[in-house]
């Protein structure tokens, strides 16, 4: 009769190799799911700041006059706080009295830079946290008299 010749202490490592490996694969599957996971909030967050900059270069656009962006350049910054970046905040409130003038602590916040001329180039940036460091969002748009 035939003996089989198995050792027997190669099934326990047969075992442990083989958690070894599938462990391996579930972290590595859970690292790419949370990474596709933060990238996918970050657009998200990026899509909204691109809706909060169309929003107030409509209304500097449509619903202020040239006297308006006289009246915003004096020459220093201003700044929109992360308390009224919201499109709600935009449209109900008054622009004059959402900016201010001293850098907000922390993010995200708009700033808008005007460049003089006959007409004004106005550029709107919003800083914003990203996945790794801070991000920067910006639109120009240009108010004159014609």
């Amino acid at each position: 009769m035939l003996k089989l010749k198995t050792k027997k202490g190669n099934m326990i490592l047969e075992g442990v190799v083989s958690l070894f490996i599938i462990s391996l694969l579930i972290f590595s599957s859970f690292d790419i799911y949370m990474t596709s996971y933060k990238i996918n909030s970050e657009n998200k967050a990026k899509d909204n700041y691109a809706d909060i900059l169309d929003a107030v270069s409509k209304e500097i656009i449509y619903n202020k006059d040239y006297h308006f962006v006289e009246s915003l350049n004096t020459g220093s910054r201003l700044y929109l706080p992360c308390d009224y970046i919201n499109i709600s905040a935009i449209e109900n409130n008054d622009l004059n009295n959402l900016f201010v003038k001293e850098v907000p602590d922390k993010l995200p916040y708009l700033y808008v830079n005007i460049e003089n001329g006959d007409i004004y180039k106005i550029r709107l940036s919003i800083y914003y946290k990203k996945y790794n460091g801070s991000g920067e969002i910006h639109s120009d748009l240009y108010k004159g008299k014609y």
